[in-house]
């Protein structure tokens, strides 16, 4: 569980730049590739039709400060 916690710090994880999104991560192995991960399911009931981005922002520790890593934009579309 600390684990866990910890480890969901490293992201920031929204969709549309709104605010930032409670997620609860799982540990997970990929059944083919056994690569591990997290795993974390995002509730998109309240999005409205239409073109949206999942936005994933890495963060890295340097030098005792917390910066800004990768940026990941995922676009989707609902129905």
């Amino acid at each position: 569980e600390n684990s866990l916690s910890c480890m969901a710090q490293i992201y920031d994880v929204s969709i549309d730049s709104s605010s930032r999104l409670p997620l609860d991560y799982v540990f997970y192995q990929h059944p083919n590739s056994k690569e591990q991960g997290l795993l974390a399911g995002i509730n998109l009931r309240d999005l409205e039709s239409g073109k949206h981005r999942l936005i994933i922002k890495k963060k890295i520790l340097e030098d005792k400060e917390v910066i800004a890593g990768n940026t990941i934009e995922i676009p989707f579309f609902i129905n």
